[in-house]
Formats: structure tokens, sequence, C-alpha cells
């Protein structure tokens, strides 16, 4: 948005300058011309490919059900892994995979949450981890979560954790959202290893949006 203002700008300015001079000197024109067409193109290439997601639908635009009850009958839905490959990435959960969810933060919140399942036969997965198809260099996680300290572990495409992110949550779950941000340098981060840094169960992260940039 912003390099379009430039580049409308940049334009207008070109045409007031060869107004001026087109009849005085054609090779400051030309000059003009080609500086200026060095610089939009330059500022094309520089647009940012910012990725934005929220969880209350599906990638195919289908509103998520939530049909099961937590065991503090807190309501939610079980999904897979691959389910949001659309956009870009895979799910997980560990140590214990195949504990994703999308649920409610609270019995009386209407909004929705990418979490873990809460369920008896998941309460050893501690962490949600999020691969992306193909590597990213910034990334923001809006979430709610307890009174706790929460981690993200940065992940190259080597399966190494070269760096990481942290922050103190207020645990209120009023609304207000808490941010787990990274930027790096070049489009290195192939992975995010999200959670609390007690490792305890049930003391997840609930993301209520995922945005990254490639």
């Amino acid at each position: 948005m912003l390099a379009g203002k430039i580049r409308r700008m940049v334009s207008g300015i070109f045409e007031t300058i060869s107004q001026q001079i087109i009849g005085e000197d054609v090779n400051k024109t030309k000059y003009c011309y080609i500086c200026i067409i060095v610089v939009m193109f330059f500022l094309s290439s520089c647009q940012q490919d910012i990725q934005a997601f929220s969880f209350e639908n599906y990638p195919n635009g289908t509103p998520v059900i939530l049909d099961n009850m937590g065991y503090s009958g807190e309501p939610f839905h079980p999904i897979q892994g691959d389910m949001y490959v659309d956009w870009g990435f895979y799910l997980h959960s560990t140590p214990v995979d195949d504990c994703l969810a999308i649920n409610t933060s609270d019995n009386e919140s209407a909004d929705l949450f990418l979490g873990l399942n809460t369920q008896s036969e998941c309460g050893d997965a501690i962490r949600l981890e999020i691969e992306f198809i193909e590597p990213v260099k910034s990334i923001d996680v809006a979430f709610v979560g307890g009174k706790l300290i929460y981690s993200m572990d940065i992940i190259d495409s080597g399966g190494e954790v070269f760096d990481s992110s942290s922050i103190i949550c207020d645990g209120k779950f009023d609304g207000t959202l808490t941010h787990l941000t990274y930027t790096s340098s070049t489009a290195n981060i192939k992975k995010i290893s999200l959670g609390s840094k007690t490792g305890m169960a049930l003391s997840g992260i609930n993301i209520k949006e995922l945005n990254f940039e490639r």
C-alpha cells in the first residue's frame, strides 16, 4: 500500500519535471525518465508479501463448528495438522502428535483460537508447532494464555533452533492479545515452536491471529 502511494507520487513528480524540461533538453528528459523507472522498479521489488490468518474458518471458507466438550466444559473441535496447507503451513503438537484443536479461550468466550486438544490422551502435549512450506522472514503470533511466560523457538530448515522470543502473558482472558514476534534478515524461518516456559500440560498457547512475511 505504501509502495503504491510512493509510486504514484513519483509518477506525478516525473510528469511535472517532464513538462518543465521537455522543450529545453531532450537528454535531461531521458535521464529523468530512466532514473524514475529504476526507482519504481526498486519499489515494486521491495513490496512485502505479508500473510494474515485467524481460525474462525477453514481455508476453504467453511466456518469451524465446536462439536466436542473438553474436560472442564470448554467446547473444541479436533483438527489435523495438514488442514492448513493452502495457507502455507503445517501444524504439529509435541511431544504428543495429533493433539490440535480449534477452541475457545474459556467457557464464556465466543472467539475461536488455534490450540491444543485438552482431552486426557493429549494431556502430555505441551507445545504447538507451525511449519512453513516455504521459509519466512518474520512472524507475529497474537494469543491468549495463562499468567505465564510463553516462548517461541525459531527453527531453521535443518531443524536447529537458532533463536527464541519470550513474553509474559497477563492471563486475563478479557480479549486482550499478547504478541510473540520475531524478524530475521532473510527468509530462514522454517518452523516455530510455541508454548509456556513451564512445560506443563494444559498451559498451552491459544492463537487468535497468525501473521508472517515471506
